[in-house]
């Protein structure tokens, strides 16, 4: 059984989650290239729901980015590009987590071995 990153074991902590596997995903950046920091769980830079916050935020449909942008536009300043990878089951463990008007949420639990810098390679055109 591969280890995670961030968690001992994401079924555990995520039981009402949905898994999914082979989606292609969106990640919002805080750079113009991607760099470590931009890959590390909210839960360690102070997020309060566990289940959430030791996985990544990725979307699968940019529609819901922009409502996002759209109900909190102070959002929009932090992030300076998006990034596309094909999440793989190699990779980690996908959770669909829906969200208020996000409904193509995702949670992702990155495995030890899965190097994100590696398969987030396509970037968004998208004018922040």
């Amino acid at each position: 059984m591969q280890k995670f990153k961030y968690i001992s074991n994401a079924t555990e902590i995520c039981q009402n989650l949905k898994k999914e596997s082979d989606l292609f995903c969106i990640r919002l950046i805080k750079n113009k290239t991607p760099n470590e920091s931009d890959f590390i769980p909210a839960y360690y830079l102070k997020q309060k729901n566990e289940c959430l916050a030791k996985g990544l935020s990725l979307f699968e449909d940019i529609k819901d980015i922009e409502t996002m942008f759209e109900l909190m536009p102070n959002l929009k300043k932090k992030y300076k590009s998006m990034y596309k990878a094909k999440i793989k089951e190699e990779d980690g463990c996908l959770y669909s987590s829906p969200a208020y008007k996000k409904p193509s949420h995702k949670t992702f639990y990155a495995f030890k071995d899965c190097d994100e810098l590696e398969i987030f390679t396509e970037e968004i055109n998208y004018e922040f």
